[in-house]
């Protein structure tokens, strides 16, 4: 997937195919009622737009995201008539769906009410500055040559999830990349380290 000339997504079809189905199953015309899974998993939605004061839990998927979703990425992934996707415009729901393709489960929204195509991606700001964060980052163990291999990190508002909520998020994180590591011969495992982070301004 191309967006304008900065953005670029490269996904496996299979699994995009799969994802993308996940996320829609069970939908219809009130989104206040859709489940948040995905794949089977529970989403955490976290609007953190610049406007707010503070960060929300929003109750349900963003209807930005779940049409994008349903009028673009579904008609591709079922034709696939073109390998390649290109979209003209960055979606205002960019940053939901970078979260939601990278399969974090808690994921980041700003307000789609905002002109995507007028302002810079990267420069948009949120509510996240001064905010107490928990930040799970998942590594690869022990390669060929010895070395541990950064994978990918996600975060979220510490006071916005539960001591057992937030335990789920580790637990059911760690088991879904345990499971697809097992049977290769190049990593040990997988490890997770789980900190707190408060910074002043978050990019």
């Amino acid at each position: 997937m191309q967006f304008q000339n900065g953005h670029t997504f490269v996904c496996h079809h299979h699994l995009l195919t799969s994802h993308v189905r996940g996320l829609l199953h069970g939908a219809n015309d009130d989104l206040s009622a859709l489940a948040i899974k995905g794949n089977g998993e529970d989403l955490m939605f976290i609007d953190v737009s610049e406007k707010l004061t503070a960060p929300t839990r929003l109750p349900s998927i963003p209807s930005s995201l779940y049409t994008f979703t349903s009028t673009t990425l579904r008609p591709f992934t079922d034709t696939l008539t073109n390998p390649i996707l290109v979209i003209p415009s960055i979606p205002s729901c960019l940053l939901a769906l970078t979260g939601w393709l990278l399969e974090y489960p808690t994921i980041y929204v700003q307000d789609s009410d905002q002109d995507a195509e007028r302002c810079e991606w990267d420069s948009r700001g949120n509510c996240l500055g001064n905010v107490t964060l928990t930040v799970v980052r998942v590594k690869l163990l022990g390669g060929n040559d010895g070395r541990d291999h950064p994978l990918l990190s996600f975060s979220f508002p510490s006071d916005l999830v539960s001591a057992t909520e937030a335990a789920g998020l580790v637990r059911k994180t760690e088991e879904r990349y345990a499971a697809r590591a097992a049977g290769q011969q190049v990593w040990v495992g997988v490890g997770l380290e789980v900190e707190s982070a408060c910074l002043s301004f978050v990019a």
